[in-house]
């Protein structure tokens, strides 16, 4: 994506990569797949139609934790209810939570992605998205497909963070505990009911077309370099 930066009469565009709600719609492509960083075991699971594939996304959070989703008995307990529901489990952390781990295969239907790896192109290829509080929850809406988010109470989290007042109070998300999670699990993706919220909570969050949005920003952006030619600005591009 490139962001026109302003200051002391001068614009910069910086060139940081491509809109991820076009990507994630549009998905990798064939070739993007075969170079993927995604060891060929990972890759060709995910091409497997006959199972379902959950994607567990926690969130980096700040300090301490007492959250279900930051305890190994809880990675069990989903990886279970993934395995009664002939789903696969896919698991990546946070990039500000690195570990020196690399991408593969823990056991019969757990992978661990390594939090390095850029996830948004293979957005589409998971039936259902769990996590505790994590931003991708609305990325992952325009693939149209399950979320679980676990219920949090107010109060109950060191440095609670989530504020979800800052969003629609739209419930597009399933909420899970502890001990509803292996139910929530198999309603959402045996009898999901909330498509239309989800697709209401898109609609409020995405206001133009997700699949244009590189030919919006290429608009953009040449209406900011015409602004810089007309006011005799100059500008720089800078690749990262």
């Amino acid at each position: 994506m490139c962001i026109p930066q302003g200051g002391f009469g001068c614009k910069r565009i910086i060139r940081a990569g491509y809109p991820r709600n076009e990507v994630i719609l549009r998905g990798a492509t064939e070739h993007e797949l075969i170079g993927s960083e995604l060891p060929k075991e990972m890759f060709q699971a995910l091409q497997n139609k006959k199972r379902k594939k959950i994607l567990f996304t926690p969130t980096w959070q700040r300090g301490a934790t007492q959250l279900l989703t930051g305890s190994s008995g809880f990675l069990g307990q989903l990886a279970l209810a993934c395995q009664k529901n002939n789903a696969d489990l896919y698991i990546k952390a946070h990039p500000l939570l690195l570990q020196d781990k690399s991408s593969g295969k823990l056991n019969s239907n757990v992978y661990y992605i390594n939090p390095t790896i850029n996830i948004y192109p293979y957005l589409n290829k998971f039936d259902a998205l769990v996590t505790d509080y994590s931003s991708i929850m609305f990325d992952f809406l325009l693939t149209q497909k399950p979320i679980l988010r676990l219920d949090i109470q107010e109060g109950t989290h060191t440095s609670f963070e989530p504020d979800f007042g800052l969003v629609p109070d739209i419930a597009f998300a399933y909420l899970f505990t502890d001990k509803t999670l292996p139910v929530v699990l198999s309603q959402a993706l045996s009898h999901d009911c909330k498509q239309d919220k989800r697709q209401k909570m898109a609609d409020a969050l995405f206001e133009t077309d997700p699949l244009q949005a590189t030919s919006a920003l290429v608009k953009f952006l040449h209406n900011e370099v015409d602004a810089c030619v007309a006011s005799s600005h100059k500008f720089n591009v800078e690749h990262y």
